[in-house]
């Protein structure tokens, strides 16, 4: 396909533009193939179980009945509509149980942003191109990876885990330039700087709107691709065509920065991108693949270091820890990122499940009296049992100003019983640091989808998502999860 120069080669734009356009799947280290592949795995089993969630359903039906059949496949309904509906409803899947991975500093949930555009465009450059190629499994790895490396990087470089202490759902900032930059490898695209552009020129109009809707908010920003790549490949021109676009976006910087160490995997991304904000030092030397971290629990992000504190103790202090009953109250200490996102008061209620999902509070309670956060302990009764609710309030939750940039959090509880008080701290949560094996990724995607598919076609599934670069036709994993699936909560 034909492509346009990049107009500006020495911007942050041009300089991420040209590596992307560069990479070869000869230059991605096998670790990081695996762990992209292994990625796409459990971004598939979050969106299985987010299919035919009520809410899901609910955002669901107003689209088929306003949209267009179309040429893009819907994950586990058996239909398809135009490829920016199907994204954005892919996406809302993948992201309706809070279950999907995220960069804890970047941050970011990437795969749902990424994969669903990518499935979209691989569907419909075939069916509006007769003479098109199949796209296989390397060509949508590659792209994928793509992905992966550049939305981290961009999210870092825009002051990253803050973004959320300022009031801004992180995804919907970051995501769009990455899904341009993927999307964009994946069709050929030498230079895609005037779809990341342009993404950006539409965003800055609508996001007042976009960002009411919590769960449209990530997702809306990767559905925009279909239009902008269009654009792109019919060579459009767009005098902005610059990352510099964030610098409407108060309290940001103007300038973007992206720096990697030279001891990165890629030699041509190394150095500094753009003079302006520094990067998370810890990025510097390895890639943004091996850094996305998977989530364990159906709860946001941010307060799975809250879980994993409740579950240390658990295993420490058994048989104290056995009877809610008997507590008297919980402190949860948490940095400005999590505190601002996860830790206002239960005021209103019956709680819904997202408020649930979203509250410190809550899935320290739910974690203390069920032992676990699985999307059965979701249900509409359960949430607003009287027990949960006994115990949120004597829950506190208080901003520590040390712990602000990370994920660290304390958790303290005391009891009636004087002297059984305890604490423990913990930097940061299971999935992140230590991360999950490869091992840990199956099992969950197996634990997930176990009664949604079918066995054998949840097998299928599995195998299709780790062997990817063997496949001819990356349509062949797209047939299978357009398939009918159950719902999870029953």
């Amino acid at each position: 396909m034909s492509a346009q120069a990049v107009s500006n080669p020495n911007g942050a734009t041009g300089k991420l533009c040209q590596w992307a356009a560069a990479l070869q799947l000869s230059d991605v280290p096998e670790d990081v193939q695996t762990r992209a592949m292994q990625i796409v795995l459990d971004c598939i089993g979050c969106g299985i179980v987010g299919a035919h969630l009520p809410w899901s359903e609910i955002a669901a039906q107003p689209i088929f009945d306003m949209e267009p059949p179309g040429d893009c496949s819907v994950m586990g309904w058996n239909k398809k509509l135009g490829a920016s509906a199907a994204t954005l409803i892919n996406s809302t899947f993948i992201q309706g149980f809070e279950l999907d991975d995220y960069h804890s500093t970047a941050p970011l949930h990437s795969a749902s942003l990424l994969l669903p555009a990518l499935f979209a465009a691989a569907e419909h450059i075939r069916s509006s191109h007769s003479e098109a190629p199949p796209i296989s499994g390397e060509t949508f790895l590659l792209a994928a990876t793509v992905g992966l490396e550049m939305g981290p990087r961009i999210g870092l470089g825009l002051v990253g885990a803050k973004i959320l202490a300022y009031g801004w759902h992180s995804g919907a900032v970051f995501g769009g330039p990455a899904v341009a930059l993927a999307v964009s490898k994946l069709l050929g695209l030498f230079s895609p700087t005037d779809g990341v552009g342009i993404k950006h020129r539409v965003y800055a109009s609508r996001w007042a709107a976009v960002r009411a809707v919590r769960k449209y908010g990530e997702e809306a920003s990767g559905r925009g691709f279909c239009l902008l790549l269009r654009l792109a490949r019919l060579e459009i021109e767009c005098s902005m065509g610059s990352l510099h676009a964030m610098a409407f976006w108060p309290p940001f910087s103007p300038a973007l920065a992206i720096q990697v160490s030279t001891k990165c995997w890629n030699a041509r991304l190394a150095g500094y991108v753009h003079a302006g904000l520094e990067i998370e030092p810890a990025l510097r030397s390895g890639c943004c693949t091996n850094c996305i971290g998977r989530e364990l629990n159906a709860a946001m992000g941010g307060l799975h270091a809250s879980i994993d504190c409740i579950r240390l103790l658990q295993s420490q202090h058994t048989e104290v820890l056995s009877d809610a009953r008997k507590i008297k109250g919980v402190t949860i200490e948490l940095g400005q990122e999590a505190y601002s996102h996860g830790g206002w008061d239960v005021k209103k209620r019956p709680l819904e499940v997202i408020g649930a999902q979203m509250s410190a509070k809550h899935v320290v309670a739910a974690q203390l009296i069920d032992g676990s956060l699985l999307p059965a302990s979701f249900g509409t009764s359960r949430i607003n049992s009287p027990d949960i609710y006994r115990l949120i309030d004597k829950t506190t939750c208080v901003h520590r100003k040390e712990f602000d940039g990370r994920f660290k959090t304390r958790v303290s509880i005391s009891f009636d019983t004087e002297g059984m008080d305890v604490e423990v701290q913990v930097d940061a949560p299971k999935g992140v640091e230590p991360a999950m094996s490869n091992e840990e990724v199956r099992e969950k995607y197996e634990g997930l989808t176990e009664g949604l598919v079918a066995g054998d076609r949840a097998e299928k599934i599995q195998r299709l998502a780790l062997g990817m670069k063997d496949l001819k036709d990356v349509e062949e994993l797209v047939a299978e999860l357009r398939q009918k699936m159950e719902c999870a909560l029953k």
